[in-house]
């Protein structure tokens, strides 16, 4: 962790530098930036008035056209290009331009009848056609405005302690010792899971007009589902079930640098409910903020940060969840990274504000983990198709704004907790794959009532749709 706070820190200092750099130095950046503009609208201006001289001379025609479009004048440099073409209709490269240009307005059918156009000239070179087979593979997938795929998994699942009953009998209750009960000591028990996500991306154009506000004129309108339920063989009021919704746009940053990492940021809106027992456990609702880049095409950056307000229902068997109703804060920071093509590394951070309704509910937690994703080749030539293994470990450091008078009135709650996630996936046939997963988990306490382990055995099948 040493080595990655120091990289943090270097970060930062490097983030505070151009920080007072851009501070100091406003006017020179301002004063160059109008300078240059000046400079090409002169020169727009001086190739104008040639034109006006040389109205057939086609070199000055391109010139110009593409003095324009610097400018941000795509009207003027259309409608050069297309005087051009019917002065000659033999050139591939103005075409090429044309549909370059309705493109960037989000005109595409006339962007691909421009581009088609000029894929059909027998001496098109190569390079040309490179681009023109790019565009229209962009103007596919623009084109195909809403967009589903997900998954459901169906799984059986076996737990060593189903219930996180304590590892030891004697725990805390009002400051004393006392010995809990055979229904509360830790039970393993089986249970069958469901689970499915559905991804709705949907398209929209913010028109031209969305450029001054420094966003590229096409976005996207994400929208997340997520529903999961396991059932116990035994403990069937420990049966959960959520279904969950994240919606909101996401705009991607508009880069005067074409060799520079993509920026997208997008706020959403969140909400869920949760039930235990069969009964209602709670309900969600909040939104959200994240940012998300890339570096060198190899490391992917997200950060992120969510208002939630948590409402939880009292049960007869729980009559004080409600204690836990309140605001919930979380900031986090994600990150992956390719070490190779089949090798992925994941490294990541978050921090959990909780402000519930009584203050020994009420706790703050630090999330870290990292963890790696490996494609590999089938054993024994098992199919030509690549498996893949994921490893997790996450560590979560839990402290309670103050001692639970119905545990120990003198020693306020923290709590340590690891977690090992292994996963293996192994596609079968088309779009079905087998899943394999152990996880084993520690749960470290101050007080002896929270210090549990469970270890986690589940098998199932995925459809990917």
């Amino acid at each position: 962790m040493g080595g990655i706070a120091l990289a943090n820190n270097r970060r930062l200092l490097a983030a505070t530098g151009l920080l007072l750099l851009a501070v100091m130095l406003p006017g020179q950046a301002a004063t160059q930036e109008a300078t240059e503009d000046a400079a090409l609208q002169a020169r727009f201006d001086r190739l104008f008035q040639e034109l006006l001289q040389r109205p057939i001379d086609l070199d000055l025609m391109f010139d110009f056209a593409g003095t324009a479009i610097q400018l941000g004048d795509y009207e003027a440099a259309i409608a050069t290009y297309e005087r051009m073409l019917l002065m000659n209709p033999d050139l591939p490269r103005v075409k090429l331009e044309l549909g370059a240009l309705y493109y960037r307005l989000g005109s595409y059918e006339a962007a691909r009848r421009y581009f088609e156009d000029a894929a059909d000239d027998p001496d098109l070179p190569p390079q040309v056609a490179e681009r023109i087979d790019g565009f229209l593979a962009r103007i596919n997938e623009d084109q195909a405005r809403s967009l589903w795929f997900g998954s459901l998994t169906v799984a059986g699942r076996y737990q060593t302690n189903a219930n996180a009953g304590p590892e030891n009998i004697i725990v805390r209750a009002a400051g004393q010792p006392a010995e809990i009960s055979d229904e509360f000591q830790a039970e393993d028990d089986f249970s069958f899971v469901v689970f499915g996500t559905a991804r709705n991306l949907q398209r929209f154009d913010l028109g031209t007009d969305s450029a001054w506000l420094g966003l590229d004129n096409q976005a996207l309108w994400q929208t997340d589902l997520e529903a999961y339920y396991s059932a116990e063989v035994e403990f069937q009021d420990l049966n959960v079930g959520l279904i969950a919704i994240e919606t909101g746009p996401q705009f991607e940053l508009m880069q005067s640098d074409p060799d520079a990492g993509d920026w997208f940021f997008r706020p959403y809106f969140l909400a869920d409910f949760a039930s235990l027992g069969q009964k209602p456990f709670f309900w969600t609702v909040g939104g959200g903020l994240s940012v998300t880049t890339t570096i060198d095409n190899w490391i992917g950056l997200n950060a992120w940060y969510e208002l939630r307000y948590r409402d939880f229902n009292n049960t007869d068997e729980n009559p004080d969840l409600d204690e836990l109703t309140g605001i919930e804060n979380l900031v986090g920071l994600d990150s992956n990274f390719l070490v190779t093509d089949r090798l992925r590394g994941r490294l990541g951070a978050f921090y959990d504000n909780d402000q519930a309704r009584v203050s020994w509910q009420s706790n703050q937690e630090l999330g870290l983990y990292g963890g790696i994703d490996l494609l590999y080749d089938a054993p024994f030539e098992w199919g030509s198709e690549l498996w893949q293994a994921s490893f997790t470990a996450t560590g979560l450091f839990t402290g309670y704004s103050a001692p639970d008078p119905s545990v120990d009135p003198d020693v306020t709650r923290r709590d340590t907790e690891v977690r090992l996630n292994f996963i293996n996936t192994v596609p079968v046939w088309e779009d079905i794959s087998l899943m394999g997963q152990v996880e084993y988990l520690r749960n470290g306490s101050n007080l002896p009532n929270f210090r549990f382990n469970n270890l986690t055995f589940l098998l199932g099948a995925t459809l990917d749709f």
